[in-house]
């Protein structure tokens, strides 16, 4: 038996209660809805929808704890470039955000080092996609096909043809856990950072609605949060990163939006964020030059942080303004 589907219109799909008014009129029982739209919708309003699809990035926490009770939640995985859609799984409660299950029929998922071998379980590597839904290549760019469609020979004699998704992931108990993208890290003080990771740990004190973290040129962590549940969020998570965060992977600021800007695909536009004006310290007393030495180390700091000298105290550390070795 069949079933109609239904498409927003763009004023819908930007306007979470005229979603919802458009769900509850058609009596909707399946809904694909992003994460960063599932973030900032009335969830207690779409008890009706049985089945909700979700991908494409990450689902903040409180999102998986309340859908997975009120009805079935599926997390989709997958590029376009394999076709979109390569595992899936049924969320629990209390399943972290990051797991992505198994591949469906006819697909295969292979975790490799950089030899291109397979990797034990509980092991980091880089995630490959083989099946027929892996595409030919990128239009008139056969350099670009070279690099992400490669012809692999696995240790058992098997020759796939594989798409390279730079994807970090590892194989755990519930299937696929992704950990990152290959190139979103960035070495800060001699240590590789990835944002997802702090965004991981930011998300889990459930003190905002919406968390994204971003690492700009000048390789320095920037915090972004929408909506808190709480008067004293912001201090609160800043004592949270400071209990569970190692001190090069601490944001130099934390800025507070309405919401997040969205990109036309659903997920959170981060490089919109990276766009925006940013302070480094929350407004309060500095420590002033005390001299004409100090002075004129502060011209250099903000010369080489690219920060007016204002924002900066001279009792603050180079590191935790953004500084490293290589500047």
């Amino acid at each position: 038996e069949g079933a109609e589907v239904v498409v927003p219109d763009d004023n819908q799909r930007r306007d979470p209660l005229r979603l919802v008014a458009l769900i509850r009129r058609r009596q909707l029982t399946h809904a694909f809805l992003p994460p960063a739209l599932l973030s900032i919708l009335p969830l207690e309003q779409l008890q009706s929808v049985g089945q909700i699809m979700t991908g494409g990035d990450v689902c903040e926490p409180f999102v998986i704890e309340q859908l997975t009770r009120q009805g079935k939640l599926h997390n989709l995985y997958g590029p376009t470039e394999a076709t979109v859609l390569i595992t899936a799984r049924q969320l629990q409660p209390g399943d972290s955000n990051r797991t992505l299950g198994r591949p469906i029929a006819n697909s295969q998922v292979l975790i490799l080092d950089d030899d291109l071998q397979p990797v034990p379980e509980q092991t980091v590597g880089e995630l490959f996609i083989v099946g027929p839904g892996v595409c030919l290549g990128y239009l008139n760019n056969p350099q670009q096909t070279s690099e992400r469609y490669l012809d692999l020979e696995l240790p058992d004699g098997q020759r796939l043809r594989a798409y390279r998704s730079g994807d970090m992931a590892k194989w755990g108990e519930d299937g696929i856990e992704l950990c990152g993208r290959r190139d979103n890290q960035v070495k800060i003080r001699g240590f590789r950072v990835e944002p997802e990771e702090i965004e991981r740990c930011l998300r889990e004190s459930q003190l905002y609605r919406q968390i994204a973290v971003v690492i700009d040129s000048q390789r320095r962590i920037l915090a972004f949060l929408a909506q808190p549940q709480s008067d004293a969020a912001r201090e609160s998570l800043k004592a949270h990163a400071q209990q569970f965060l190692p001190d090069y992977m601490q944001p130099v600021a934390w800025m507070e939006l309405p919401n997040m800007p969205f990109a036309a695909n659903g997920k959170v536009d981060r490089k919109a964020l990276l766009e925006l004006p940013v302070s480094v310290q929350d407004s309060g007393p500095k420590c002033l030059p005390a001299n004409a030495d100090e002075a004129l180390l502060l011209e250099i700091w903000g010369e080489l942080l690219e920060l007016p000298t204002s924002d900066i105290s001279t009792d603050e550390s180079f590191f935790n303004l953004g500084g490293h070795s290589i500047l």
